[in-house]
């Protein structure tokens, strides 16, 4: 048994059960080997965590597309577009940094990734005109929100709702009385208004950034429109 196979066997551990069903014991198990076998790379389940984190830290982090030299504003909404597009596909990062954030962040195997694409975002945003305090606060805003959007998108999906639950949920705001619920009784479709989809992350994403604009008007870039690319 190898330290590479032992990884490969506790992501797929994590994907098929989540990470709280995540236990040395558990994974010599579904490896079929001896638990000793794991303690023998592993001194325990925080060092496979920590070796698990930077494995997946570094591939997530490796695939994000460098900052370019649009305007700022531009950049950042690109920036966490493909941030968002990489961790849908990466459900053992998402799990680990949901549930060890501060733990994981403390390694510097695991912090070296994430710091250099905050250097990058956050030079680019000093450039723009922010204090380096301002960049931070920016990017720190827009990290929470993807992350954030994220992990609901995937519990969402975990949900695996019966057949006909939307068409319910628009059942039940179309039975609201409109003169107490005047504006939710209008929507064509409660459920569709709310959906958490890639138009959804990106209105908000603008929102927040056209907030950033206002909040710290020392960022030099022509105003950011809400419209779609």
């Amino acid at each position: 048994m190898s330290r590479e196979e032992i990884l490969a066997g506790a992501r797929k551990l994590i994907e098929r059960k989540g990470l709280r069903e995540l236990s040395m014991p558990g994974l010599a198990r579904s490896l079929r080997c001896g638990v000793t076998s794991l303690y023998w790379y592993f001194r325990s389940k925080d060092d496979l965590l920590v070796a698990l984190a930077e494995e997946v830290a570094t591939e997530l982090y490796q695939r994000l597309p460098p900052i370019g030299d649009r305007p700022w504003d531009r950049e950042l909404e690109a920036c966490f577009v493909a941030f968002r597009e990489e961790a849908l596909l990466a459900p053992v990062y998402l799990a680990l940094f949901k549930h060890h954030a501060r733990f994981l962040f403390s390694r510097p195997g695991v912090a070296q990734m994430i710091v250099r694409r905050l250097e990058d975002v956050t030079a680019m945003l000093v450039r723009a005109g922010l204090s380096a305090e301002q960049a931070a606060h920016s990017y720190g805003v827009c990290s929470a929100y993807t992350r954030g959007f994220v992990l609901l998108e995937r519990g969402l999906v975990g949900e695996n709702p019966e057949a006909g639950v939307e068409e319910a949920i628009d059942r039940t705001v179309a039975r609201l009385d409109p003169k107490e619920f005047p504006t939710l009784t209008q929507l064509p479709s409660f459920e569709r208004a709310m959906r958490l989809d890639d138009a959804q992350f990106r209105l908000g994403l603008r929102l927040l950034i056209e907030g950033i604009r206002r909040e710290l008007p020392t960022a030099s870039a022509p105003r950011f429109g809400l419209q779609h690319s």
